[in-house]
């Protein structure tokens, strides 16, 4: 996760709105859709969906099915589907795979301050966070491909979905629930896939510390300021139109396959790539040629993963993927990478390139 260097916890609101600005000079790109998320504590493993936490899934892969029917015969969720079931499960308290998260950084400054009344006193001791992720797409909950994906997680958990290569394909869902009567909420969740806990990569994270002692002043004063308290406020829908639109603009629709699948992780490791490349410079020197090894051992580790999952493929009825296409897209990876490298060579920076290239 990227850190805040020589940077101290946040005291006020006023401190936390120029941080957030200055975050996103830099953070923010073209086409990528920034969300938040408070947390009461700075937690060793922050971000992690409540399904993890207890190590549910490793336990018993058909432990999230059962819920979510356990939950639609006690009449606790009117979802039609398992990802509405599990959006309401989330609300409920109850362990899911998915992450709230809101695109509106107050909200997520109040959540890191103001704890449960039940974790008050071991909480308010600690230091607040607000993760900052940044999410390439977004997915509607009521579309297709949303829909069948969750589908296939809950009901196969064998399937290439949970398979620890895409475990690091983090989907924005999408979710506004309109209501007159309330003034404003901007919410989403990020779906966690895998079996197991992968954290959201670094490239697509930036937090920001609230200092302990301040947290009740910052609640002070985004109740009074802002009117942001325990009772949560949605939009009403004359202002939610725009919003609506505007977001429709970044929704994938792309079908769930395994194919698609692979594009996302290749994508998501060119820019993870860039990323590490970017922070060998904030290195000491002898950390520098290590990261590089590590760093050529994950690319390796990628190529195997991928050709392990189309010789898998091949096995399956009505899966097929294109071995061309995700060749040619893991070698201009590697292109990507070896030239990037190559303009650091001037920096003090010695290769050390392992068969890195597509072995047949």
């Amino acid at each position: 996760m990227a850190k805040r260097k020589d940077k101290q916890p946040i005291k006020c609101v006023v401190g936390y709105l120029q941080e957030i600005k200055d975050m996103n000079k830099s953070f923010r790109e073209d086409d990528t859709i920034i969300v938040y998320r408070g947390e009461p504590a700075v937690y060793s493993t922050p971000g992690k969906p409540g399904i993890f936490r207890e190590e549910y899934l490793a336990k018993d892969k058909y432990f999230e099915k059962n819920i979510l029917l356990e939950l639609k015969a006690n009449k606790l969720t009117r979802g039609k589907n398992y990802l509405e079931m599990a959006i309401d499960s989330q609300h409920g308290g109850f362990p899911s795979r998915l992450l709230d998260v809101t695109y509106n950084c107050l909200i997520a400054l109040y959540f890191a301050c103001v704890s449960r009344p039940e974790n008050e006193l071991k909480e308010n001791e600690k230091n607040g966070a607000v993760l900052i992720y940044k999410m390439n797409k977004a997915y509607c909950p009521t579309a297709g491909n949303a829909l069948k994906n969750y589908e296939k997680l809950v009901e196969k958990p064998d399937c290439y979905l949970n398979h620890h290569l895409f475990s690091y394909n983090h989907k924005l869902v999408d979710h506004i629930k309109l209501n007159p009567r309330i003034i404003a909420q901007q919410g989403g969740l990020i779906l966690f896939q895998g079996l197991e806990f992968s954290p959201i990569p670094n490239w697509m994270t930036k937090k920001i510390e609230i200092d302990k002692d301040f947290k009740d002043v910052i609640a002070e004063e985004l109740e009074k300021f802002f009117g942001i308290s325990t009772s949560f406020v949605y939009p009403e829908i004359d202002y939610a139109v725009d919003r609506i639109k505007t977001r429709a603009k970044s929704i994938d629709s792309a079908e769930v396959s395994l194919q698609n699948e692979i594009n996302l992780c290749i994508r998501n490791e060119i820019s993870n790539v860039d990323y590490e490349l970017s922070q060998l410079l904030l290195l000491e020197k002898d950390k520098q040629q290590t990261k590089i090894v590590e760093l050529e051992q994950r690319i390796h580790v990628l190529q195997q993963d991928l050709k392990d999952v189309i010789r898998e493929a091949e096995n399956v009825k009505d899966v097929s993927v294109d071995k061309s296409r995700i060749k040619n897209d893991y070698e201009n990876l590697v292109c990507n990478y070896v030239k990037s490298f190559k303009s650091m060579m001037s920096k003090g920076f010695e290769p050390s390139f392992t068969e890195l290239l597509w072995e047949n």
